[in-house]
């Protein structure tokens, strides 16, 4: 049926979005994902040891501060296998991450 130019909108554009929508699954891990290879490079970066202070600065370049951008981190550093070694000494406290090299995963 056509009506003001358009034509009708098919009946199962509905179901193919729900179908979509279910097939992801936000708590699957995504091995390349961007703050993975962000967080990595950091890391490389500062000689295998930096703060989550400058791990944001890394990851999330040029963008404004959101209070999830650290709970973000941390769970890509916890599953590249680094580890947290103890508090900067500065506003804050930020924690020190260190990548140690016999658990990290070269797959990644």
């Amino acid at each position: 049926m056509m009506y003001a130019g358009k034509t009708e909108p098919r009946k199962n554009a509905r179901s193919r979005i729900a179908r979509a929508l279910a097939a992801f699954d936000a708590s699957k891990p995504r091995p390349g994902g961007r703050l993975l290879k962000q967080c990595r490079r950091c890391l490389i970066a500062h000689n295998g040891a930096a703060t989550t202070t400058q791990l944001k600065d890394w990851a999330y370049a040029g963008r404004e501060h959101r209070h999830w951008h650290y709970w973000n981190l941390k769970r890509t550093l916890l599953s590249l296998g680094a580890k947290q070694i103890g508090f900067a000494r500065a506003r804050g406290a930020p924690a020190i991450w260190s990548l140690d090299a016999y658990t990290e995963n070269p797959s990644k």
